[in-house]
């Protein structure tokens, strides 16, 4: 198994060293890779969209031509895990997108993302949350984070705050407004995993 983690902008390293250790954890033969070029789409099982800023990734994106492909392959059954900014990127409608936003999500996901749902930097928290499937309380970390203001109906909403969904699920897509890679806790990158296997 190969997990790419696009390697744009945004906590890579810390999205590979989680995947190391829920590899570990799973006792699953498999390694990560950064994702920089469209060739590097051709060797991966998974990929991550890890977060960062919206509207650099998705210049970036374009500007590489890595943006159709990604498309083209989720489409073919790629599983793809999108945090924060990645889940933005993976929406299919941008709500109150800010004048001059650039921001052009991939519309693989049936959802519609508001950017900046908690405020700005300085009001990131942490706090324990609720996931189907998970037992016990999992400790997420909330940087500037989005919000998901609306799913389709083939959407699995996973885990919900008074003012939207914070994880979600739609096939061969998981997508959440948090960061699972700075938390010691694995077991949303072994979600990942099992969607590949």
């Amino acid at each position: 198994m190969r997990v790419g983690i696009l390697d744009i902008q945004g906590a890579v390293s810390e999205h590979r060293d989680a995947f190391e250790r829920a590899f570990t954890n799973q006792g699953v033969s498999g390694q990560t890779c950064t994702v920089k070029k469209v060739d590097d789409l051709k060797e991966v099982n998974g990929l991550v969209l890890p977060g960062g800023e919206s509207s650099t990734i998705s210049a970036q994106l374009g500007r590489l031509g890595m943006d159709a492909l990604i498309i083209k392959l989720v489409g073919e059954g790629m599983p793809i895990m999108g945090t924060c900014a990645g889940t933005i990127l993976l929406a299919s409608r941008l709500e109150s997108s800010a004048e001059g936003e650039k921001t052009k999500p991939l519309g693989l996901m049936d959802i519609v993302v508001e950017r900046n749902a908690f405020g700005r930097q300085r009001e990131s928290f942490e706090m324990g949350i609720d996931i189907d499937g998970l037992d016990g309380k999992y400790r997420a970390v909330f940087i500037r984070a989005p919000i998901i203001t609306g799913v389709g109906d083939r959407v699995v909403q996973l885990s919900r705050l008074e003012n939207g969904t914070i994880m979600a699920r739609e096939d061969n897509m998981l997508a959440m407004v948090f960061h699972p890679e700075l938390t010691p806790d694995t077991r949303v990158h072994e979600m990942f995993i099992e969607m590949i296997a």
